[in-house]
């Protein structure tokens, strides 16, 4: 039939493409999975004659992911730094040229670039190591990609529910709010610098949330390098403040959504996707805020209100409300 004929000529070339390109892909993988194996064998056989196994296994582990975060951060971080700074993205920004703390974005400069910084996240990296992954982490051997993205898919997932818990916690336990949280909403729209502006008791309760999920998922070490990849540039995704177009990440989790946590410092706790957040009722708040928002463009007013400069409990946004 000429229809089916039609078909057939026009899905041929499109699906050897698709084969060729998955082919590639595929070789790509293996050749980059054997150079990592190669270097990781050596550089853990260079090691273990002068630390011993365990010591050479934490080496290796602590400076491949924290050469691999460090190459990951720095280049977004600065870059929006410099965006924010010269404001020339003003038509995505979610905020343009409104609540800017530059003197917060300097403190948070001068603490990522203190002579302490580095030895602090290399200490903490190397007690990760010994928390969660000390004879649970293949250090050089590589999976399959399927088995990668498997793992990756119920990471997400996983690391999803920890931080949504931890969160949670934080913003409705009024002492851990001041103690541990409260820091990071100095920020009261996302900014490039929020990324990095915690108690170190907040980061060392995230990083437990990600490298639980990378440990009870089995990931071998070269799956926790790419692991730590993706938070980087996911944290930076919900973070920016910036709702940049052609961005797939846009569709699993607005910006504007955690912005909104930010903005109001209620609800939407999730940090991967929305979803528990609407299966448990947190998202109330952000639900009413759209409505309103639709409500006050339809009557042509001002849709934007303003970020509130209260604590969560002085603003009486509660569990119970």
């Amino acid at each position: 039939m000429p229809i089916l004929s039609t078909l057939s000529e026009v899905s041929t070339p499109i699906l050897s493409a698709l084969s060729e390109a998955s082919t590639a892909v595929l070789g790509a993988y293996i050749a980059i999975g054997s150079s990592w194996t190669s270097f990781a064998t050596s550089f853990l056989d260079a090691l273990t004659p002068l630390t011993g196994e365990a010591m050479a296994k934490c080496i290796v582990h602590t400076t491949s992911s924290t050469v691999v975060f460090h190459a990951t951060f720095w280049p977004g971080f600065l870059l929006f730094r410099y965006i924010d700074r010269n404001d020339l993205l003003p038509q995505y920004k979610l905020h343009p040229g409104k609540y800017e703390k530059p003197d917060l974005n300097d403190r948070v400069w001068d603490g990522l670039t203190s002579a302490q910084a580095p030895f602090r996240g290399y200490a903490r990296g190397m007690l990760a190591f010994f928390l969660f992954f000390y004879g649970r982490q293949n250090i050089t051997a590589v999976p399959t990609l399927g088995k990668l993205l498997y793992n990756h898919a119920v990471a997400y997932v996983l690391n999803d529910i920890f931080f949504y818990t931890l969160h949670r916690s934080l913003h409705e336990v009024p002492s851990w709010y001041k103690l541990y949280h409260k820091q990071h909403h100095e920020f009261k729209v996302t900014n490039v610098g929020a990324t990095s502006w915690n108690n170190w008791e907040e980061s060392f309760g995230i990083m437990v949330c990600g490298n639980l999920a990378s440990m009870l998922t089995g990931m071998t070490l070269f799956e926790h390098m790419l692991w730590i990849a993706m938070g980087t540039v996911y944290d930076a995704q919900v973070h920016i403040g910036y709702r940049l177009p052609y961005n797939p990440l846009n569709y699993i989790s607005p910006p504007e959504w955690h912005d909104f946590h930010h903005y109001k410092n209620v609800g939407n706790y999730s940090a991967g996707t929305p979803i528990w957040d609407r299966l448990l009722g947190t998202d109330k708040h952000w639900r009413k805020y759209v409505a309103r928002q639709a409500e006050l463009k339809a009557k042509g007013d001002a849709t934007d209100d303003g970020p509130t400069t209260l604590d969560p409990f002085e603003a009486g946004f509660k569990v119970d409300e």
